[in-house]
């Protein structure tokens, strides 16, 4: 006997008997679905495709809400901060955000001032972090104790502040300053001043409770496409108008 003729001829009937039974239960499957109410199909329909629909649905939203997310315009920054240690209440912090727009007369669905206060200074990644930020030019606004704002006063970070337009330096006349004879050999400038009595710090200590002073740098390489806003921001932090 031919075993191998015999077991082909096993699989083939094996293979015709499955493909009847699929036509078999498919027109059984057909028959029972006419048979039903109208009612009764919808449930048969809602219990057979549900687990697909919902599959469907869920990888569907997923995909629209992803395209959302990469093709919806970002926000226009208007002024980038780092505060490192701060010493106010966070909340009050980032409402000073808002504050800004509303007095720049700015959209805030389109625009934004970014306010990043959880920085440690002597931290080696904030450290890293800000130096990043530098480098990209994107950080317009370094506000910290005088020992961090020394740090970058002295590696050159800061604009000096007799560069700034001349309302701005009277309005900052009498603040403290932070000097650096490092980041122009043989010259000393100042670089940095203190918030003390401006109009931010007025803001943003809501308790009134008195807190080390902070100082602030407008960084030398942040963006200059965005540069009249920034300094606009600067009045504002000074005067507060």
């Amino acid at each position: 006997m031919n075993i191998d003729n015999k077991k082909t001829a096993l699989d083939d009937d094996a293979s015709i008997y499955q493909r009847v039974e699929s036509t078999e239960s498919s027109k059984s499957e057909r028959q029972k679905l006419s048979e039903l109410s109208f009612k009764g199909k919808l449930r048969y329909l809602w219990d057979y495709y549900a687990v697909a629909a919902g599959l469907i649905l869920f990888f569907g939203g997923l995909i629209v809400a992803t395209l959302i997310i990469i093709l919806k315009p970002k926000p226009n920054t208007v002024a980038n901060f780092a505060i490192f240690d701060s010493p106010w209440i966070q909340k009050d912090v980032q409402a000073y955000s808002e504050e800004v727009l509303k007095h720049l007369g700015l959209d805030k669905s389109k625009n934004e001032v970014v306010i990043s206060d959880g920085y440690s200074f002597g931290s080696s990644t904030d450290g890293l972090a800000i130096s990043t930020h530098i480098y990209a030019g994107d950080l317009d606004f370094i506000i910290g104790t005088i020992d961090a704002v020394q740090l970058y006063a002295d590696n050159s970070i800061f604009l000096a502040l007799d560069e700034l337009p001349e309302d701005i330096q009277k309005a900052i006349a009498d603040a403290g300053r932070v000097s650096s004879e490092k980041a122009e050999e043989g010259v000393t400038r100042d670089y940095a001043f203190s918030l003390r009595g401006t109009a931010f710090e007025l803001f943003v200590n809501s308790t009134g409770y008195e807190t080390p002073e902070m100082y602030i740098g407008l960084c030398t390489n942040s963006n200059p496409d965005r540069r009249d806003d920034v300094l606009r921001v600067l009045r504002f932090i000074v005067t507060g108008s």
